[in-house]
């Protein structure tokens, strides 16, 4: 995931302390998303997440994936888009494609 790491640092992301103790990968990557659409709560623009996972098996197998979120407050409720079961390179080759559609998503009225 160091790659991952690297790469998204390069995209404009600040990397945060992940604290999940099944989640073998320490850190999780954030960045405000691109849309004139503001958070309910706090007047900024959504974030984007990215969650890297690395799950250690009961068969010593260990499974990486990767999440990536949009997280906001609109019309008084929490909303969570998300696109999931990512590998690192899906991730890479799809970031704008998968972005793009999150913010769609948010900006509906």
């Amino acid at each position: 995931m160091d790659e991952l790491r690297e790469w998204l640092v390069g995209n404009g992301f600040k990397i945060y302390a992940n604290n999940d103790k099944d989640n073998l990968c320490d850190w999780y990557a954030g960045r405000r998303a691109e849309t004139d659409k503001e958070c309910g709560c706090n007047d900024h623009p959504p974030q984007i997440i990215v969650k890297p996972y690395i799950i250690a098996m009961n068969d010593g197998n260990r499974y990486k994936s990767v999440e990536v979120e949009l997280v906001g407050e609109d019309y008084g409720l929490w909303w969570n888009f998300s696109v999931y079961s990512l590998s690192p390179k899906e991730l890479m080759e799809n970031l704008g494609m998968i972005e793009e559609r999150l913010v769609k998503a948010w900006e509906l009225k």
